[in-house]
């Protein structure tokens, strides 16, 4: 192994100190704990230059201890410290490093990326893409416990001396590594890390991990790290199970690292997964919506701390720049730039509003001139740049006008407006006064004096009137039902239902209305028969179209607000509406092959209609895709407990009509679930559901979910509110004014009709 031949003496060297000062000036960097600034450094910089010269030569020359800074985490409320030395540290680091750099860069992994002349983040990307395109679909991700912070002193030098022979560099090294910190006043030795800061930390993180590349080379695996962002990649689980298994005790034995424990480190890459902020899924790469998110708070934290315009530009500048070097050679042209510029310069705006309301700004050409220093990330002619710069200035403005005049607009209203509106409001009120929901611990209903009662510690604390119950929903453990309840309910046709804490049905207690003997045998018989299949193309039919409706509805909106997210979503739009006009049952198939081909379909439809209701919805949502079971993300979450709440309203309709539940005609049926259920439910999805929880999300209504994933009680209780008020509310079909519950009754019975050559079948189709 080759050693390095380098001494004190070119650390000292007057010319690479020099340098190493240039670089820190420039980065206007912040002193330590010692107060010494650039300006005060500089009125004498030749002499406290070759005095730090001197000491390093002589051994005289010892770090001050760091001085601990913390900065807080993006969307966070804790924050990360760092260590930042004092001026003459940061130059003889600066010195040291760019030795160290060079000498050592020879004997990097090729697989390293960071901290490197000529690699960077964009090339591991590209790596990470070369790797997928071998067909290397299984992915690992290797998270180290705390890196920085848990490097090991002893075993860092004991690497070191490995290649260093001069023990004066070691026990400069050294010195860094005990140099201490400040912290609130008091000394706090530092025996284990390397502090975050200092421009000698990069370089020894690299020599740390190093030890681990050449290890992961001599398993032949393939691999990208970033600093201690590292991922590995096969060809086949049980090969990438083998090596995260040898990688995991490596780093344990070897450096006395940790990994974080992680449910699924091993996952295929179908499943999609995130890697230096930047989200893999198929052949698809996108900007990792968490991180788009933190970058969000991060500049909202920056712009509104500020006093001053000029330092909110600079700082929008460098932030522009940062993005735009990154992502923007990554993903050219992303619509999430897009987005993540847009939403910044609306941030620009609500600060300039403030500024004029403080008096700081007089007048829209002021505010032009305090802007022209602004860039942006995408290329834009002067003209174009104009128009964006009047856009912030008239958002600027309206913000202005919009909180004086609040108290002095007045909406003129039609009489058909405001008694549909006074309808409206009546149904929600009748909405919360017919359903029991049962959301807390220890809460047990019962039937007393011609009431239903929820009682706690033995006090009544809610009841209605045995003539108004329609439903109960019991959404706790621990909740008793007497059996006088349960006799009044299925007597009254009261559905009670049970949910689990994700929205999920588990259990429900009601009396069908109707025998399913007969239905069994009308079902099996259309399932067999062009029927079904009819059934299953209405179903689908009328799926997509509402599909392609609200995202119409929304988009009207947004055509105004964010023109150039609508453009992105008339092209979805476009690409729906083409599917669906092509959209015809398939003749002279087998069942199986027309399901297949009705449901490839519509997931194609339901892939735009994903997409675009991503640019819908506020981006700091982060929502990436739709998950169904398992959702850990905010908005996946409520959606499913939206469908949990939305399926046991369609359970009841069709068990009403006499339907046999495990029947079903898009769906492969299960005798122990209730397929029927998830055929009809496609047709309500979105006009019940889907807008319901956007508009949440759009209105920025309290949402959260708790350490477990789960939502929180208050979220729940929410979401039930609001889907049992649309499910109250009234809307225009066929003619005439539906309530939205009725209409899903209306829809069960239809299907037991048309089964029986009854009726014509049609899909539901909402009005947006």
């Amino acid at each position: 192994m080759s050693t390095i031949d380098v001494t004190l003496k070119e650390v000292a060297d007057p010319i690479r100190l020099k340098l190493a000062w240039t670089k820190i000036k420039k980065k206007g960097s912040i002193g330590g704990v010692d107060g010494v600034t650039i300006s005060s450094f500089n009125a004498n910089l030749e002499v406290n230059l070759s005095e730090l010269s001197n000491q390093i030569l002589t051994n005289q020359y010892t770090p001050e201890p760091l001085q601990a800074a913390h900065i807080p985490k993006p969307g966070k409320s804790e924050k990360r410290q760092l260590g930042l030395p004092s001026l003459k540290d940061k130059i003889v680091q600066s010195s040291l490093a760019s030795i160290l750099s060079d000498f050592y860069e020879i004997h990097f992994s090729n697989c390293s990326y960071a901290y490197r002349p000529g690699k960077g983040s964009v090339k591991a990307i590209g790596r990470v893409r070369d790797f997928l395109n071998r067909k290397n679909y299984w992915i690992a991700s290797v998270d180290i416990d705390n890196f920085f912070d848990s490097v090991d002193h002893e075993i860092c030098t004991s690497i070191l001396k490995e290649q260093i022979s001069d023990q004066s560099i070691i026990r400069l090294i050294s010195l860094y590594f005990s140099s201490g910190m400040i912290k609130f006043d008091q000394w706090q030795d530092t025996e284990i890390g390397i502090p975050q800061g200092g421009a000698i930390s990069p370089v020894i993180s690299n020599i740390y991990l190093n030890k681990l590349d050449h290890f992961l080379h001599t398993l032949n695996a393939f691999f990208v790290r970033y600093a201690d962002d590292i991922i590995l990649f096969s060809n086949t689980q049980q090969s990438l199970s083998e090596t995260y298994q040898k990688t995991n005790e490596f780093l344990n034995k070897k450096l006395n690292l940790k990994l974080n424990a992680l449910d699924n480190p091993i996952i295929n890459v179908s499943k999609g997964f995130s890697f230096l902020g930047i989200y893999f899924h198929r052949c698809q790469l996108k900007i990792d919506f968490k991180r788009i998110d933190e970058k969000i708070e991060k500049m909202k934290y920056i712009i509104h701390k500020q006093k001053q315009i000029d330092a909110v530009i600079k700082e929008i500048n460098e932030f522009f720049n940062g993005v735009q070097r990154h992502y923007g050679n990554i993903i050219p042209d992303s619509y999430q730039l897009k987005n993540l510029e847009s939403t910044v310069l609306d941030e620009l705006s609500i600060f300039l509003a403030k500024m004029k309301n403080e008096g700081h700004i007089n007048s829209k050409k002021a505010c032009k001139l305090v802007l022209d220093p602004l860039v942006f990330m995408s290329e834009r002619t002067k003209s174009q740049r104009d128009a964006v710069i009047d856009k912030i200035i008239a958002d600027a403005f309206t913000i202005v006008d919009q909180k004086k005049d609040t108290d002095e607009k007045r909406i003129e209203k039609s009489v058909d407006s405001a008694i549909h509106q006074k309808r409206q409001a009546y149904a929600k009120k009748i909405a919360t006064e017919t359903e029991l929901i049962i959301t807390k611990f220890g809460h047990p209903i019962g039937y007393t004096k011609h009431k239903f009662t929820v009682r706690h510690k033995g006090q009544i604390v809610a009841s209605i009137p045995k003539n108004r119950l329609k439903r109960i929903a019991i959404k706790s453990t621990g909740v008793s039902l007497s059996s006088n309840l349960i006799y009044q309910c299925c007597t009254r046709n009261i559905a009670i239902e049970f949910f689990s804490n994700n929205g999920e049905t588990y259990a429900m207690i009601y009396t069908p209305q109707r025998s399913i003997s007969q239905s069994s045998e009308v079902q099996l018989k259309a399932r067999n028969d062009k029927k079904g299949s009819k059934l299953a193309y209405y179903f689908i039919k009328g799926k997509a179209k509402n599909q392609i409706n609200m995202i119409k509805y929304f988009n009207k909106y947004l055509k105004k607000t964010n023109p150039e997210n609508s453009k992105i979503i008339e092209h979805n739009i476009q690409q729906m509406d083409k599917l669906y006009e092509s959209f015809q049952l398939p003749e002279n198939m087998d069942r199986k092959d027309v399901r297949d081909r009705l449901m490839g379909t519509e997931g194609i439809i339901s892939q735009h209609y994903w997409e675009a209701v991503k640019l819908i919805i506020p981006v700091s949502v982060g929502f990436e895709r739709r998950v169904t079971r398992g959702a850990k993300d905010l908005f996946n979450s409520c959606l499913n407990y939206g469908y949990g709440i939305l399926y046991n309203r369609v359970q009841k309709a069709l068990a009403d009509a006499g339907a046999a539940l495990h029947i079903s005609f898009l769906h492969e049926p299960n005798n122990k679930k209730p397929t029927l259920v998830y055929d009809l439910i496609e047709e309500f999805r979105q006009f019940v559901i889907d807008r319901t929880i956007v508009v949440l999300f759009n209105r920025n209504e309290p949402l959260s979910t708790d350490k477990k994933a789960l939502l929180t009680m208050k979220s729940r209780q929410l979401i039930a509110l609001n889907v049992q008020e649309r499910l109250s509310s009234y809307t225009t079909w066929r003619g005439r004014r539906w309530k939205c519950e009725d209409i899903i009754y209306h829809q069960a019975r239809l299907i037991m009709h048309y089964l029986n050559d009854e009726k014509k079948y049609r899909p539901f189709l909402g009005r947006y």
